[in-house]
């Protein structure tokens, strides 16, 4: 099949990724395919553009995509519609809502191409105005989330065929356990008797670091061994991490690790535990998946998609996220060695099964192929 993907975003967030690896995974699978993606704005640097690049992914880049609507908005809708039948496309998928409805527009009576959307926000589709447009104009709809795709086929009146629910991959190559690097751990301040507890998330207000902090305070008072590590960065970094740290006097038990790239995966495997409160805008989740896929047990809100990815008390513990209930159930675990051992294996299983690059692969082939008639619904 000769594939289009178009993702409105030159940034390295969100979906991103996902879409980078579907893209390669899908050409590895002999498929030709072509990514669309935005141009850079201002000075900012192309890592999206260089990271496709890198893996080896086939680039489009003769559209503007700014998310408002602007005279180069109809640009793009004309470039775009003449691209597809220039190089005849069998299927056009794309993954935020500005590129929908280009694609919408775009694609409008041209019947011979398929348009698929990704929604990859864990949550459903607003049932605004404009979502009810683009979605009749478009042939399938794939989601991360069950919940979620409940909803949409309510609110759009969407076919069971139409739909899938298809989990974004993660590199199983890359997210494997590790054994605990000891210059690191001296270089962070880690004893080789503490147990850790990690969190990977932006510095945002939003993603509830309060509570999290409040938990560390009182369980540290428990069990001085334990330690913190949250990898991140953001705009409100001081004001979320930085300066409550300080004030609550934990400078000693919370280690504020910033953003890791080049031992991002190290900093990882220092982890005996992961905390994850509030999903961020990759709404499927992939930093709770990538811990599990190095073998470590999740204590997760119950809130979004995150009671889809992990199973309370088999390869993690699903909370109502106050500082008490946090501050026990890391207690739970700190002091239960055998315990976080083992639901550690039962997630490194999960993701081994459900979160593989080759799975997702397959699965959004067979569902192209519903739509290109060469398999029976």
């Amino acid at each position: 099949m000769k594939i289009l993907h178009i993702i409105s975003d030159w940034k390295w967030t969100g979906p991103a990724e996902p879409v980078v690896n579907l893209c390669k995974e899908l050409q590895d699978r002999g498929h030709d395919v072509t990514l669309a993606i935005a141009d850079v704005h201002g000075d900012n640097h192309p890592v999206l553009r260089e990271n496709a690049i890198r893996r080896g992914v086939k680039l489009f880049e003769g559209l503007h995509m700014r998310r408002r609507v602007k005279p180069a908005t109809f640009k793009d809708v004309l470039a775009l519609k003449q691209y597809v039948k220039e190089e005849g496309f069998d299927i056009v998928h794309c993954h935020l809502t500005h590129d929908h409805a280009l694609s919408a527009f775009a694609l409008g009576g041209n019947e011979a191409v398929k348009l698929i959307r990704t929604s990859h926000k864990g949550v459903p589709l607003k049932n605004s105005f404009g979502n009810r447009f683009m979605m009749k104009r478009t042939d399938g709809l794939i989601t991360v989330s069950k919940i979620a795709a409940q909803e949409d086929a309510k609110s759009f009146s969407i076919s069971p065929e139409r739909m899938a629910v298809i989990q974004n991959a993660i590199d199983l190559d890359l997210f494997s356990p590790r054994t605990k690097d000891e210059k690191l751990m001296a270089e962070l301040g880690i004893e080789p008797g503490d147990v850790v507890v990690g969190i990977v998330a932006r510095l945002q207000r939003h993603r509830r670091y309060e509570v999290f902090l409040e938990a560390m305070k009182e369980a540290s008072k428990v069990m001085p061994n334990l330690k913190a590590i949250i990898v991140g960065r953001g705009t409100y970094a001081e004001q979320v991490a930085y300066r409550p740290v300080k004030e609550m006097g934990l400078e000693k038990t919370v280690i504020l690790a910033g953003y890791r790239k080049d031992d991002y995966m190290d900093v990882l495997a220092l982890f005996d535990m992961k905390v994850f409160l509030v999903p961020g805008s990759d709404g499927s989740c992939r930093a709770l998946r990538e811990l599990m896929a190095m073998g470590k047990p999740a204590i997760a809100a119950n809130r979004g998609m995150l009671t889809e990815i992990v199973e309370d008390g088999v390869d993690g513990f699903i909370i109502d996220d106050t500082p008490q209930n946090l501050r026990d159930t890391i207690l739970k675990l700190a002091c239960d060695e055998t315990g976080r051992l083992e639901m550690g294996e039962k997630g490194l299983l999960k993701a081994t099964s459900s979160f593989s690059l080759s799975k997702q692969g397959e699965r959004v082939e067979v569902y192209y192929k519903l739509f290109q008639g060469k398999i029976r619904i």
